[in-house]
């Protein structure tokens, strides 16, 4: 997909532009044309609707953004599993997430950051789970791993609490 934009840098490459969609990087930047003044991305299949945000680091002019005037709509292939809410958020830890959308089934493991969370319960709309006691307070992406779609993003980003022991500083 290609996008079109007024007042691109000259020096504007792939290498120094990112796109984001709803504030997340699940698009790649697959060509730039300062002359034309497009921006040419793949969309992730773990991209949800939303709107872009387009940043330039500009050697000579330092970071520079644009933001979309419309609304983008992804569609997801209908065996394709999608993640559209995580509840509760935020979420003390150690503390149950739910994970509700659809083909969930697929979901093989999830990540909160970096973190692999074991032990997870699936069904084809929800996966449950126990945010454990390493999770630190903070936000945190969260994704479901696959075997045949990849990795699918939950939108936005979790908030973690600290359990009161984590607060007052006392480990268990």
């Amino acid at each position: 997909m290609t996008l079109a934009l007024t007042g691109l840098p000259d020096d504007a490459t792939t290498d120094n532009t990112t796109v984001q969609l709803n504030g997340l990087s699940t698009l790649a930047v697959t060509g730039v044309d300062p002359r034309a003044g497009s921006v040419t991305v793949t969309v992730g299949v773990n991209s949800h609707s939303g709107d872009f945000t387009v940043v330039v680091h500009s050697p000579g002019q330092g970071p520079v953004t644009a933001q979309s005037t419309d609304h983008f709509d992804v569609t997801v292939p209908d065996d394709a599993p999608k993640i559209d809410t995580m509840r509760p958020d935020p979420v003390e830890a150690p503390g149950t997430l739910s994970l509700t959308g659809r083909n969930l089934h697929a979901v093989k493991s999830v990540f909160i950051g970096a973190t692999r969370v074991y032990g997870i319960q699936t069904g084809s709309s929800t996966v449950r789970l126990t945010v454990p006691s390493s999770v630190r307070s903070g936000s945190y992406r969260v994704a479901g791993q696959t075997d045949a779609h990849g990795t699918v993003y939950a939108p936005g980003v979790l908030r973690v609490t600290a359990a009161a022991a984590e607060q007052e500083g006392v480990r268990p």
